[in-house]
């Protein structure tokens, strides 16, 4: 059972940095961006489309996503090199390497097996391709073209670097090995990793 709180402070500690950078890093913030700003408006009962729409243009803020990359970044160096000096001390007898490749951060010995996968995470957008095609795009291009763009923005980086790296290595290659090396069933894992990934973003 420990292991499991063990792996829900890991998945907590990232998301709380980042709403700490966010929020209370005061250094990053932009000399244009005032407390009104940033800040929901008081003054007023706001609707409920008033705050989803307050939301979203704060979420998009190109100053609040930097602040919200830099805590990303940097709870994921901090829980992945606490995760593998915690295995290697808890798991003594697993060698460096045992650890690496536990926590995907090797290699693998069977690239037919990534391909399969890709291959079978990239049919899940099947629809929505064939969806685009029928609009008239041919969908490869323009959707590079529009990854092309987005990464030029803090929003596309955010989306399609910082954020699927910095998950994976927490609540992927930090938080699965524990319970790898703590001998929990294969199902076990499949359940429980989603469910602190979900209980880390409440």
């Amino acid at each position: 059972m420990a292991y499991i709180y063990i792996a829900i402070a890991q998945g907590l500690f990232y998301v709380l940095s980042i709403h700490l950078f966010e929020n209370y890093l005061h250094s990053f913030k932009h000399p244009n961006i005032t407390q009104a700003t940033i800040k929901p408006n008081n003054s007023k009962q706001l609707s409920e489309s008033e705050k989803l729409d307050e939301f979203n243009a704060r979420r998009q803020d190109p100053h609040s996503i930097k602040k919200r990359v830099y805590g990303a970044t940097i709870s994921t160096i901090i829980i992945t090199i606490v995760s593998f000096i915690f295995l290697k001390i808890s798991h003594n007898a697993v060698s460096f390497y045992s650890l690496f490749e536990l926590m995907g951060l090797t290699f693998t010995n069977e690239p037919l097996s990534s391909i399969k996968v890709l291959l079978m995470s990239s049919s899940v957008y099947a629809a929505s391709l064939y969806y685009e095609l029928l609009l008239g795009y041919f969908p490869i291009i323009h959707q590079f073209q529009y990854f092309r763009l987005s990464i030029k923005e803090w929003s596309g980086f955010r989306n399609y670097f910082v954020g699927p790296i910095t998950e994976e290595l927490v609540f992927r290659a930090s938080i699965v090995p524990i319970f790898v090396l703590a001998n929990y069933k294969s199902i076990e894992i499949q359940f429980l990793a989603p469910l602190i990934f979900g209980i880390a973003f409440l």
